[in-house]
């Protein structure tokens, strides 16, 4: 399939191109799929618009701002957009929706740029000027106010997925963002609100990340029943830009928070990803800023998965069992040559691609017993590396979304083409796991991943910089020690440039 431009620069730079949904309800049943496509120095988030029933895509510009943008979350009821900036600002968009409202047919947040696609006369029309992100607004439907302000480049925003509005008391939207000092979780229901709850687990992911910056966050919800009912758990885990990991239990209810329940869960004692990512101000490459967890939970919570990049074999968690590691090794030509880069889970969890430095895109199957998964077969070899994947479902069709380094857009459509008939197989057929269990003695918190070559383990914490206390307020810590630290091996995997090869 012939790769699709999505407009995200003319530098002819690679960058770490990202992809995120964004909800439209009132599309009279037609459920069209909006993607948002970002990641390069011009500031722009494109929307790409495929139709139910159709291979025609439709790329405009949604939004340009002029700091370039980094990280976007959308909440589930799509009433929150959060944009995260290279200079470390956040900015929160508050949509009224309008269900009841027909005449709309596109999200506010896009609507700017369906207006533009009208006007052919004028090359700017879809270009919306907001200086570093704090524009005023574009539209009557829009509110916006200034998230979090941090020192460094924020990395990775996640909403929870339980921030819908549907508490009946009060509105909650927890938004966990990371930069590449530290993370912490707002309320962004409102300007007010962000104020009065101030930075949450700030302080706490400093203390148990030792200061280290966070590359990739990621929420869960799991369901399991014990004699009193269901018991139901949210977590997030934090992955540190130095490789390692920790879970955090965020279960407190949205109706009636107890935040200081808010506890650390799990904190591995190694690292899950060896190579250390520097930082996008120390030069980090662009697979090193794209390697991010990536999670699976079915409706009821019975299956949660927790899938890791870094290395040239699968690394699986179990939400609800995190002390125990799953592997599913990369043998000879079955599987990755060099370190995964992205990954992403089929919508009913049962396969999982996987993208690598070395330019293959692998499909794999997995299974919900002691038999992890299996490889299946190679979906292609790209001369540009997908840094971000999703893989969803648009009307009756499934597609993968794979946006490249190079600024374009991949798509296989339909289960066919991602999943090819000849490669459905019985999970006894040539399936290859491992898995480890660690002991019941070791501390509660504290646990080992597989061992790291001892050439690779003698890494140092990234310095620490200055960042803002729980409230806010910005606490001087310099650090003149940059130049004296070492950053671990490289690994290279440079990037290529763009289509796939035949």
């Amino acid at each position: 399939m012939t790769p699709i431009d999505l407009g995200l620069g003319s530098d002819g730079e690679d960058h770490p191109r990202r992809l995120v949904l964004l909800p439209n309800p009132n599309s009279n049943g037609k459920q069209e799929h909006h993607l948002l496509a970002y990641g390069g120095d011009d500031g722009t988030i494109s929307l790409v618009v495929t139709g139910q029933g159709t291979h025609e895509k439709e790329v405009s510009i949604a939004r340009q701002f002029d700091e370039p943008v980094r990280a976007v979350a959308v909440s589930k009821d799509g009433t929150r957009v959060a944009v995260g900036f290279e200079d470390g600002s956040t900015q929160i968009f508050v949509y009224d929706l309008g269900l009841d409202d027909e005449t709309k047919n596109q999200h506010p947040f896009i609507l700017a740029a369906a207006s533009a696609s009208k006007n052919d006369d004028d090359d700017d029309q879809g270009f919306l000027s907001q200086s570093d992100g704090l524009g005023d607004t574009v539209s009557t439907d829009e509110v916006s106010f200034s998230g979090p302000k941090f020192d460094t480049p924020v990395r990775d925003l996640q909403f929870d997925p339980r921030s819908d509005g549907s508490s009946k008391n009060r509105k909650k939207y927890y938004l966990a963002v990371a930069c590449e000092s530290c993370f912490c979780i707002i309320d962004a229901n409102s300007s007010k609100t962000f104020q009065e709850t101030g930075y949450l687990l700030q302080d706490a992911c400093e203390k148990e990340h030792n200061n280290c910056g966070i590359r990739g966050i990621s929420y869960a919800t799991t369901t399991s029943t014990n004699d009193d009912g269901d018991n139901n758990k949210t977590y997030l885990v934090s992955l540190a830009m130095d490789g390692r990991m920790c879970t955090w239990d965020v279960s407190c209810t949205i109706e009636d928070p107890l935040l200081d329940e808010w506890e650390l869960q799990h904190r591995d004692a190694g690292k899950c990803i060896t190579k250390v990512d520097v930082g996008e101000i120390n030069g980090a490459d662009v697979f090193d800023r794209s390697c991010l967890p990536v999670s699976f939970c079915q409706d009821d919570g019975d299956i949660s998965r927790l899938a890791l990049p870094g290395s040239t074999d699968v690394q699986l968690r179990d939400w609800m069992n995190p002390t125990k590691h799953e592997f599913i090794p990369s043998i000879d030509d079955r599987g990755h040559t060099d370190t995964i880069v992205s990954m992403a889970f089929s919508p009913m969890g049962d396969y999982l691609v996987t993208s690598g430095r070395d330019g293959r895109v692998v499909l794999w199957q997995l299974f919900e017993d002691e038999e992890v998964g299996r490889f299946v077969c190679r979906l292609g070899q790209y001369e540009s590396t997908p840094t971000h994947m999703l893989w969803t479902t648009t009307g009756t069709k499934e597609v993968l979304h794979m946006a490249c380094a190079n600024g374009t857009l991949v798509n296989l459509v339909g289960r066919n083409a991602i999943v090819p008939k000849s490669s459905h197989q019985s999970k006894k057929q040539t399936w290859v796991s491992s898995s480890q269990e660690e002991e019941e003695e070791q501390p509660t918190i504290e646990t080992q991943p597989p061992p790291i070559p001892e050439s690779q383990t003698e890494t140092q914490p990234l310095p620490s910089r200055n960042r803002l206390s729980k409230r806010g307020g910005n606490s001087s810590k310099n650090d003149d020690s940059d130049d004296d630290i070492d950053f671990g091996e490289d690994n290279g995997g440079a990037a290529k440039s763009a289509t796939k090869k035949t």
